[in-house]
């Protein structure tokens, strides 16, 4: 994990005292709205100097609409001039690095840091289970 998420992360839970992705969203004052996006799970976009954040509408699980909220957070802070939904189409930046470092950001948000420690023994899965996240969050954060 990149050091400057995780101390970004860090300063940004501290700060507000809590690590919940929609709480922090509101500190920041990033608007964040649920619509029906279709087959999208959520964009980040600044409008008219205004971060907004969509999440679809349509996420019936806590989890995945969780993982969405600080994904989508992560665009907003690490990356608050570029609209993720014309990522590749519109810009210079490669889509996937700037979607790794939202996720990694997200996994860095969600998961505590004593994970290997806590969970000593169990699989990845098993972690993910236990954690209510995505395996793939947990391979993120280590």
């Amino acid at each position: 994990m990149k050091k400057a998420t995780k101390e970004l992360v860090t300063r940004l839970t501290r700060k507000y005292h809590t690590s919940d992705p929609c709480e922090l969203m509101d500190y920041l004052g990033i608007e964040h709205f649920e619509v029906p996006l279709g087959h999208r799970l959520g964009c980040y976009m600044l409008i008219q100097r205004s971060k907004c954040i969509f999440i679809n509408s349509d996420i019936t699980s806590d989890v995945v609409h969780n993982i969405v909220c600080a994904h989508e957070l992560g665009h907003a802070i690490q990356h608050p001039e570029i609209d993720s939904s014309y990522i590749g189409d519109f810009t210079i930046y490669s889509k996937a690095q700037i979607e790794v470092e939202a996720n990694k950001f997200a996994a860095e948000l969600l998961l505590p840091d004593d994970i290997k420690k806590e969970y000593e023994g169990m699989t990845i899965d098993q972690i993910a289970a236990s954690l209510n996240v995505i395996p793939e969050l947990v391979k993120l954060k280590y």
